[in-house]
């Protein structure tokens, strides 16, 4: 089923807002990025470090459980550029920035 039909919206009404599915696809990746982002800068910095390992581990484990391995696939089959920059930016957070700073 296409995204429209499962909306229950017409294609011109999704595209006032979206000028391609590719510029969908990527306005959507880029707020989920940008939601990981901030989650993890919210973790409070004043807890002992095994607190904040805690914290980390939760929002790690929420990751993987919400993880879902078709639209990975999906993903690097249609919108490899896309795909690249999710790749690129998961390389960087949110454990590997986080420990950095």
């Amino acid at each position: 089923m296409s995204l429209h039909g499962r909306w229950a919206s017409q294609k011109k009404t999704l595209y006032q807002y979206f000028t391609d599915k590719n510029d969908l696809v990527e306005k959507a990746l880029d707020a989920i990025m940008a939601q990981n982002q901030c989650l993890m800068n919210n973790i409070d910095k004043n807890l002992n470090a095994i607190e904040e390992m805690v914290e980390v581990y939760r929002y790690v484990n929420d990751m993987i459980r919400s993880h879902n391995p078709v639209l990975e696939f999906d993903l690097q089959r249609y919108f490899p550029q896309l795909f690249k920059r999710c790749v690129k930016h998961i390389a960087c957070t949110p454990i590997l920035c986080y420990w950095r700073t």
